[in-house]
């Protein structure tokens, strides 16, 4: 799929955004809801396109304040094939439940050690992957549910290391 990302400031009047794809940049669908953070820090944001078009596919936010109202963002590009890069997303993003997913797309078959960290360096959560098949979707339970924040998420393997921020409510 295709990662979504998108950071923000200062968002004390956004109650969520709604991710909006086209395959033509003219007709827009929705494909998923973010609930917003409400915070006047930098807060980052991602929603994980798990069917994307082949070729170009076109990206904007539907960005509701908390009357209801919305503006757009700017309107985005993504170039999505079967020989797309290796890529590895968690997902939801702020994760709110006690379990979150990671996909691997287009990643070499092998074990891959997980942790997940505080921002401080503590370890939060440690677990090995054995990956046999070239996509495949993990869920990541951790044995308690981590506390609200940022958190970072890492991924090695013998010639790979992948480090993504995820955030919990």
């Amino acid at each position: 799929g295709i990662q979504v990302q998108w950071t923000v400031t200062n968002e004390n009047n956004v109650s969520r955004y709604v991710v909006e794809h086209s395959s033509n940049r003219s007709t827009f669908s929705d494909i998923g809801t973010v609930a917003a953070l409400r915070t006047q820090q930098v807060a980052g944001y991602q929603h994980l396109h798990t069917l994307p078009v082949h070729g170009i596919n076109y990206y904007r936010l539907r960005i509701y304040d908390l009357t209801g109202g919305y503006t757009y963002s700017e309107t985005v590009s993504a170039m999505w094939n079967e020989k797309t890069q290796p890529m590895i997303v968690a997902y939801p993003n702020p994760v709110t439940g006690a379990e979150f997913k990671v996909a691997f797309t287009n990643i070499p078959l092998g074990k891959y050690g997980l942790m997940l960290v505080s921002t401080d360096g503590r370890e939060i959560h440690k677990e090995q992957i054995v990956h046999t098949v070239a996509d495949n979707v993990y869920t990541i339970r951790p044995r308690r549910k981590p506390a609200a924040g940022s958190y970072y998420l890492i991924i090695h393997g013998e010639a790979f290391m992948e480090k993504r921020t995820i955030l919990v409510r």
